[in-house]
């Protein structure tokens, strides 16, 4: 489901190559946060491209991003690049559903 609106997304924007998550290690490397200041745990989640934990190159990438042509996986890119290439997506609350009609 998600990646059907990402595919979608990006076909209708034309935007970017790719999408930021939100999520970053600045402040602290290997230690990721989304935007917000919320914790995440980069062991708990699956779908990183292959040896992107590995390979951080000294701390110069922090920002964390997806794009079609890596199967949405996520990976790691210098978080100026972000802004100049990429679209981002952004968290909002579930709209709520009306308990009558």
């Amino acid at each position: 489901m998600l990646i059907g609106f990402l595919q979608r997304f990006q076909t209708r924007t034309g935007r970017g190559r790719g999408l930021w998550t939100g999520l970053t290690d600045k402040a602290a490397e290997g230690t990721f946060e989304w935007e917000d200041g919320t914790a995440f745990d980069p062991e708990g989640y699956t779908n990183w491209a292959e040896g992107v934990l590995e390979e951080r190159q000294g701390g110069l990438r922090d920002c964390v991003f997806m794009k079609k042509d890596d199967g949405w996986q996520w990976n790691i890119q210098k978080c100026e690049t972000r802004r100049e290439r990429n679209a981002f997506i952004c968290k909002a609350p579930k709209a709520p559903v009306p308990s009558e009609c």
